[in-house]
């Protein structure tokens, strides 16, 4: 759970067993919002050590790497709170936010992976083809390849692709006038 109150962020992570919902672990971590990139990584590298996690040198370099600026950092978080709504009033307020932080930060990546999220549920409503959302996902990755939201939507950008929905639908129509 995360908290913001002010300028200060609070965050609450909670380990609990899912076979049977036993609590095993919990830890409040808190800090400033200037600088809540430095808080994210002081708290993922904290719960990794507090539940036995080796985190391996390559995954701590990824951890201090710049992530993007505050302002674009909000717009992100902000474009994924409507995103999550999965409605396409709510979708066009994400894909505004998504625009914004971009504009904001153009180099990144998570907002170009958010956007081609934002393409991708439209491809799911049948309101648009996958194409942009490749061309997103793709980007996305240009500016950090190791960006897993980016694979995510470059993963289901192919698959849809692959699958083409429209010319299936098309061939079981045609099929069934024969």
């Amino acid at each position: 759970a995360v908290m913001r109150s002010g300028d200060r962020v609070r965050i609450t992570a909670q380990l609990i067993d899912p076979k049977t919902d036993q609590h095993l672990w919990a830890n409040e971590y808190e800090g400033g919002i200037g600088d809540v990139f430095s808080l994210e990584r002081d708290t993922a590298l904290a719960i990794a050590q507090e539940v036995n996690i080796r985190v391996s040198p390559q995954e701590q370099a990824s951890l201090t790497r710049p992530r993007g600026n505050q302002k674009a950092h909000e717009a992100y978080l902000k474009g994924r709170f409507y995103w999550n709504k999965r409605n396409l009033p709510d979708l066009q307020k994400s894909y505004q936010f998504f625009q914004s932080a971009i504009s904001e930060d153009p180099t990144y990546a998570l907002a170009y992976a958010g956007l081609a999220d934002y393409y991708l549920a439209l491809a799911n409503f049948g309101v648009l083809e996958q194409s942009k959302a490749k061309a997103a996902a793709t980007r996305a990755l240009e500016l950090d390849n190791n960006l897993a939201e980016a694979h995510a939507s470059l993963a289901m950008a192919m698959f849809l692709e692959e699958y083409r929905w429209r010319e299936a639908e098309a061939q079981d129509g045609s099929e069934r006038r024969r």
